[in-house]
């Protein structure tokens, strides 16, 4: 899947909801349009985000290259790759790309075995641990 989807509660909304109405308050109280634009814009995305429903990701890891659905990346373009694996949530493929600018990829793994490719990887990729930014804790805390 292209990220794993937490189906949300009603609760959910309700704080999102709140919270951004409690921003929505502060943004009038001190006159910031901004802020009050950034708020509703910010609360439109996680709205949409959560709707929307993953697409299926297919990957081939292969002798020259690894292919994600109908893109190929090479060897010669990656810098590393980590297995980030903590059943029975999170098991996924992180590859960082040479290209200072390019996004790095995460892959799920799902029913690979994440050992043997770590093994074959090892032949192409050295290995080295991707630490998780901010952002993306956060979003995994908000269910993203």
């Amino acid at each position: 899947m292209e990220h794993s989807y937490v189906p949300k509660n009603t609760d959910w909304f309700w704080i999102v909801g709140s919270v951004g109405l409690a921003f929505i308050i502060i943004a009038v109280l001190t006159h910031n349009f901004l802020l009050g634009v950034f708020v509703i814009t910010a609360g439109l995305v996680f709205v949409i985000l959560d709707t929307k429903k993953p697409k299926k990701i297919n990957f081939v890891v292969g002798p020259k290259s690894i292919k994600i659905n109908s893109r190929f990346y090479r060897y010669e373009e990656i810098s590393s790759f980590w297995i980030r694996y903590e059943p029975p949530a999170v098991k996924e493929l992180l590859i960082k790309l040479k290209k200072n600018w390019g996004t790095n990829l995460k892959i799920p793994i799902n029913n690979t075995n994440p050992n043997l490719l770590r093994k074959y990887l090892l032949r192409f990729i050295k290995e080295e641990k991707h630490e998780q930014s901010l952002i993306e804790t956060i979003g995994e805390v908000l269910g993203f």
